[in-house]
């Protein structure tokens, strides 16, 4: 085939925006400027089968393929000077349309003769993948700098030939696989341009040819066994067998270097048709051939799912799971199955999955069983990178990591934790809005204990659920938090028209009733006793007069400026004189200060909505 080899500088100019064009913004760090000379990358997957994708060694084969060599060769002698006028019109007004290439080539030559070589019994194929690099000159041709192929092969061919009761065996088997550098020395990849303005038409080249070792053997068997040649190699040592009428006889090995592998391929047009392509077609010899191919500036990829700072919620389920997808886009596309993921850890939960399959482009992912610690929910990083030798070889650059939260459900009850609480509590108690008192809050689920009476300033008596209390009578060392679900975790401040609603609602019920702890144990050590507290206001006589009522109290109207030792509620709104305390310390709680530390679902970093 003649290819012209003009030279043409404005490659360098066109290829980058044009490779770029219809790309879809990277939401990456931008890389670097590079200096030195221009580069391209690009990548091919290859598969070739049938009778020229037999390897050695094939004593079935080599037959076959002689008879199809030898018929090849009348198709090339018969369609020479066609194949040359095809050539000569590359660039110009052809019939094949505004690209060239090497399938085009064998259809046309194929097209002079009608002998079909695809019935031949030829089980065998050979494939390859290949990433390269190719390095821009100052006449603007790019070259093959370095690059990698991973490489298969397989034969195995089988026929049965019988004339006058002697029955011919033949069986072939190879097998190989491996993977090599790509050398200039031995492979070539070439891009260039040829003509100017706009009938400017790009050439792309590929010679790629590298060492390829099998393990195979080849079986003729003759006289139903009694004259039987077989031939083995290994990684291109080979030794003959025989066996003829019972008389065994192996030659020495013969060592020598292993075959080769690789394949060809040309294609010349607009840019468009030649930066990347997809093409099948049959050879000359009737053996199929496949090949994806593209070429790209920049190897990179972006984490689209899950979203920025997504919320990732363990279900409610026992043990708590999360089901989830993260996704990235690479770019080229074909390079999504080298990406390698990274899970963030979440201790004493299980994540799947592990190891190998921890790739691509798409990874389905889960979590099952929650912490322990609070600690360990937030925000965390999904990863990915590029993590086979092929991106390594064009240095990828890795996506940025996908910043994700971790919630629990907040009504669930499905926490590793004793004694059982709901999650809310667990959690909730290991960040500030316990002021520090973690090991000294319990849960109180009866109803009936978070119940208590009030009677009003008019004297009606009144029944109501309480968020906490203090067993004040028993000298206890902790207090108690009741369910907040059925206030829907939501309250109303007593005095100082504020509100609070989740985690506040608890820091709020922990402030007040570490106030009446306190109160307790400073003032009634020895125990309470009437005698010192004839009102039973819970204040003794003896201190009500130094203690100070809050100001939203006094600062009413015709309103007392002191506590009334005679009376249980000085201020007439339900309320005995030392609760007025408690409720006062609510005001104390900064709300939102325990925000940050909120993995709850819903809550106040989560929002309402926990799909």
């Amino acid at each position: 085939m003649l290819r012209p080899l003009r030279r043409a500088a404005a490659l360098c100019l066109l290829i980058p925006p044009l490779l770029l064009a219809g790309a879809r913004p990277a939401e990456v760090t931008p890389r670097p400027q590079r200096t030195g000379p221009p580069i391209i990358h690009g990548i091919i997957h290859y598969e070739r089968r049938g009778v020229s994708a037999a390897p050695t060694p094939g004593i079935l084969t080599a037959w076959l393929v002689g008879g199809a060599a030898a018929l090849a060769s009348q198709r090339a002698l018969r369609g020479f000077i066609k194949a040359m006028s095809l050539a000569a019109s590359l660039g110009g007004k052809s019939s094949l349309g505004g690209a060239s290439s090497i399938k085009d080539v064998n259809d046309f030559m194929r097209s002079t003769v009608n002998v079909d070589l695809s019935g031949l019994p030829v089980k065998a194929e050979y494939g390859a993948d290949v990433s390269f690099t190719l390095e821009g000159d100052k006449n603007g041709v790019f070259q093959l700098r370095e690059g990698y192929i991973k490489w298969s092969v397989r034969n195995n061919t089988r026929l049965e030939l019988s004339k006058d009761g002697n029955t011919h065996i033949f069986h072939d088997q190879a097998t190989g696989q491996g993977s090599a550098p790509l050398t200039p020395d031995r492979s070539s990849i070439t891009l260039r341009t040829e003509g100017k303005g706009k009938d400017i038409r790009f050439l792309l080249d590929v010679d790629i040819k590298h060492p390829m070792p099998t393990e195979g053997s080849a079986l003729w068997s003759a006289m139903s066994g009694l004259n039987v040649l077989r031939i083995t190699e290994h990684a291109g040592t080979e030794q003959w067998h025989m066996n003829v009428l019972g008389q065994q006889h192996d030659d020495p090995p013969h060592h020598g270097l292993p075959g080769d592998g690789g394949f060809g391929y040309y294609r010349s047009g607009p840019l468009d048709s030649v930066a990347s392509g997809r093409e099948v077609w049959l050879n000359l010899m009737d053996s199929p051939e496949r090949i994806e191919y593209q070429l790209f500036l920049d190897c990179s990829a972006t984490i689209i799912e899950p979203q920025p700072d997504a919320r990732l919620v363990f279900n409610s389920a026992t043990p708590a799971r999360v089901e989830k997808k993260a996704k990235a886009e690479a770019r080229p596309e074909p390079w999504g199955p080298d990406l390698r993921w990274t899970l963030p850890q979440v201790e004493d939960s299980r994540s799947q999955p592990t190891g190998d399959e921890l790739s691509g482009a798409e990874l389905p992912f889960s979590y099952e069983g929650l912490p322990r610690k609070n600690s360990d929910l937030g925000s965390k990083n999904i990863e990915a990178a590029f993590g086979t030798s092929r991106t390594r070889g064009v240095a990828c650059t890795d996506p940025e990591p996908r910043p994700v939260r971790f919630f629990f459900s907040r009504e669930a009850d499905n926490n590793p934790l004793t004694p059982r609480a709901p999650n809310w509590f667990q959690y909730w108690k290991q960040t500030p809005a316990a002021l520090g008192h973690e090991s000294a809050i319990r849960y109180q689920p009866k109803v009936e204990a978070c119940t208590s009476a009030t009677v009003d300033e008019k004297g009606v008596t009144r029944q109501g659920r309480d968020f906490g209390y203090y067993p004040w009578n028993t000298f206890a060392e902790y207090i108690y938090v009741c369910d907040l679900k059925p206030a829907g975790f939501k309250t109303q401040l007593l005095f100082g028209g504020g509100s609070a609603d989740g985690i506040d609602v608890f820091g709020v019920t922990v402030i007040h009733e570490w106030r009446h702890k306190t109160d307790f144990e400073t003032w009634w050590k020895r125990g309470y006793s009437t005698r010192d507290d004839p009102d039973k206001d819970l204040i003794p006589n003896a201190e009500e007069p130094k203690v100070k009522p809050p100001p939203f109290l006094t600062g009413i109207k015709n309103a007392p400026a002191a506590f009334d030792t005679t009376k249980f509620d000085t201020f007439g709104y339900g309320y005995g004189d030392e609760h007025y305390l408690a409720y006062a310390e609510e005001l104390n709680w900064d709300m939102g200060s325990a925000d940050r530390e909120d993995w709850s679902c819903p809550g106040h970093q989560a929002g309402q909505r926990c799909d």
